[in-house]
């Protein structure tokens, strides 16, 4: 074998090496790309059984001021950005009334600072059972080890006006409502507690005996530390990684 045959064998070699490093590479990405959307919390699904009405009232209340729920939940070691919120509302009047509310800091164990307000997805006026999708105007990081609340308010302050934001089910009994049913959260973030104000969010009090039908999306934040892939995922991309580097070099052996 001469000089150019050796040469040309080593380029081929190596071509297959990285051929093959880049192969894997890429699967590596594209597992930890499919792991990046999450449920982060999440309730039962809403009882909508009849009578509709079994709810927490947000809105309206009887001194002029505003009655609100906030759900609050502590991220775990990595940032990730928010993406929706579902919440379950039923109209417990007779006129339309806007859903409003936004993310919150946390501020002793309830709601603090607004960061960002939310914008429904769906038309803004809830008129009947409803499961508002609410977005914000732009993209919210939630900070890794940090504790955020998702308010939701009625627009009006009337006590004539009121939303009502429905129950869970029972988790043993689908067609009756649940009022102790603690939502779910998928680690490392962790659920705090659901929290309701009858005067503007000047107090606030634990919802102690009643949780909502809800569910909050998030997606791993861009500038956090990439996802790690399951062992199973990346033992499967090991494999991969072996077997195409094997076939390479004999295809250019």
């Amino acid at each position: 074998m001469n000089h150019i045959e050796v040469g040309e064998n080593l380029g081929r070699r190596r071509r297959a090496h990285f051929l093959a490093i880049a192969i894997g590479t890429l699967a590596i990405l594209s597992a930890a790309q499919a792991l990046r959307a999450e449920i982060i919390l999440k309730s039962r699904d809403p009882y909508v059984g009849t009578p509709v009405g079994v709810a927490m009232t947000i809105g309206g209340s009887t001194n002029s001021n505003h009655q609100q729920i906030a759900i609050g939940l502590t991220m775990g070691s990595i940032s990730m950005t928010f993406e929706s919120m579902t919440a379950w509302i039923n109209n417990e009047t007779t006129e339309s009334i806007s859903l409003i509310g936004g993310i919150y800091t946390d501020l002793g164990g309830n709601p603090g600072t607004l960061l960002a307000s939310f914008v429904p997805v769906n038309p803004p006026t809830i008129t009947d059972v409803f499961g508002a999708s609410l977005v914000t105007s732009a993209p919210v990081t939630l900070a890794a080890n940090t504790t955020y609340w998702f308010l939701l308010d009625g627009a009006t302050s009337s006590p004539n006006k009121t939303l009502g934001w429905l129950l869970p089910k029972d988790p043993d009994d689908p067609l009756a409502p649940s009022d102790d049913y603690e939502p779910v959260a998928t680690p490392p973030v962790t659920f705090v507690s659901e929290r309701w104000s009858e005067d503007s969010g000047a107090t606030w009090r634990h919802l102690a005996a009643a949780h909502v039908a809800f569910s909050i999306d998030a997606t791993i934040d861009a500038t956090a530390t990439p996802a790690v892939p399951e062992p199973s995922t990346l033992a499967l991309c090991s494999v991969a990684l072996v077997i195409g580097t094997i076939l390479l070099r004999r295809r250019f052996n």
